[in-house]
């Protein structure tokens, strides 16, 4: 959070120094707001989700599948030797480290696959940015808040600074 802070004042100070210096054009917009208003955002969404649902499943199959494991061994565990036992319980950590791979596999691979999936939309999103920006000679366009939600803009002396629903046009008209 201090970090974020520190970040946006220097931003701001960078900019307000270089302002007075030059008349700089500067502008800000919400890339959320856009991604809202495009159709193929419901698209990606459900394609997200199927994704996201698929792999899921994989995790409770091989969950389950660990799970009968365990249950096996400690049912079968009493009438075992020592030297079975420990062969049981390595190859139930083997499993279980195997799982815990799994998990944060599937988490990266989930990222990769709402990057491939938003990236044409966010390509669009910055060719948008561009036009609008040339056509109101702006010098720099802002993100209004940051990933997290935070804002980086907390006032701005005119609403014709915000170049969203420009932006927003832009891309639905192409």
């Amino acid at each position: 959070m201090v970090r974020k802070l520190l970040f946006t004042v220097s931003v701001l100070l960078l900019t307000s120094s270089m302002a007075m210096s030059q008349n700089l054009a500067i502008g800000y917009m919400d890339p959320q707001a856009v991604l809202d208003t495009l159709p193929q955002k419901d698209q990606i969404e459900k394609q997200l989700n199927d994704y996201i649902e698929q792999k899921r499943q994989q995790l409770q199959e091989q969950t389950a599948d660990f799970q009968q494991r365990v249950t096996a061994y400690q049912q079968k565990a009493d009438q075992m030797s020592d030297p079975q036992k420990q062969a049981v319980e390595d190859s139930l950590g083997n499993l279980q480290q195997q799982l815990q791979e799994l998990r944060a596999g599937i988490q990266q691979d989930i990222q990769q696959q709402r990057s491939k999936l938003l990236q044409p939309i966010y390509n669009r999103i910055d060719q948008a940015i561009k036009a609008v920006a040339k056509e109101k000679n702006l010098d720099f366009v802002l993100n209004k808040s940051t990933s997290m939600g935070d804002n980086i803009i907390f006032y701005a002396s005119s609403k014709n600074l915000d170049i969203t629903d420009d932006v927003a046009k832009k891309l639905l008209n192409n």
